[in-house]
């Protein structure tokens, strides 16, 4: 409305946003005074940090993924918050992305996510084949973050279980368990 207002020439609008601040109030306030359960709440709803996995800085990206990932294994109230920021298409999109600590991240973080709902399934069962292909990367730590994640979301779910053999997993996997990289799986 404020944005039409403003085109139509009828004056200003007065925009009220309610907000929530994640830290102290200045550089050397640490802000332990915050409730750490408000505070990952709050920090599990902001679309800010859904947008920083879109940077052009894969530090930022990773990071961003990186937090999503400690969010997403709080439980569904956190994973629903993920989803509605628009987490989910972010996440994937960082899939594939040629840095190892994003890939690994954004992997564990939709291992977590609760992929009973019917829009979470889908975009669970749009990764697999990104992650199918991640188990052969050159990074072993990109290799075992699939690995784990190909537990998290063929666990009891026949239909990601068919979408990883589809994909090419299954020969990848066996690999994995004849190679003498014991710290893989």
């Amino acid at each position: 409305e404020p944005l039409r207002r403003a085109r139509a020439g009828e004056g200003p609008s007065l925009i009220e946003g309610m907000t929530y601040r994640h830290g102290g109030h200045h550089v050397n306030d640490p802000g332990l005074y915050l409730p750490k359960d408000e505070l990952e709440r709050w920090k599990a709803h902001d679309p800010l940090l859904v947008r920083r996995l879109h940077s052009d800085s894969e530090d930022v990206a990773a990071a961003a993924a990186g937090v999503l990932r400690n969010l997403s294994s709080g439980g569904t109230e956190f994973e629903a918050a993920i989803a509605a920021a628009g987490g989910l298409p972010a996440l994937l999109q960082l899939l594939g992305s040629g840095n190892d600590e994003a890939n690994e991240h954004a992997m564990v973080a939709l291992g977590h996510i609760d992929c009973s709902k019917p829009d979470v399934h889908t975009a669970a069962t749009d990764s697999i084949p990104v992650i199918a292909g991640l188990l052969g990367s050159a990074s072993k730590a990109t290799q075992a973050g699939a690995i784990a994640t190909v537990r998290d979301l063929a666990f009891n779910n026949s239909s990601h279980k068919a979408a990883f053999k589809s994909a090419g997993a299954i020969p990848l996997l066996i690999q994995h368990l004849r190679s003498d990289s014991d710290h893989l799986v």
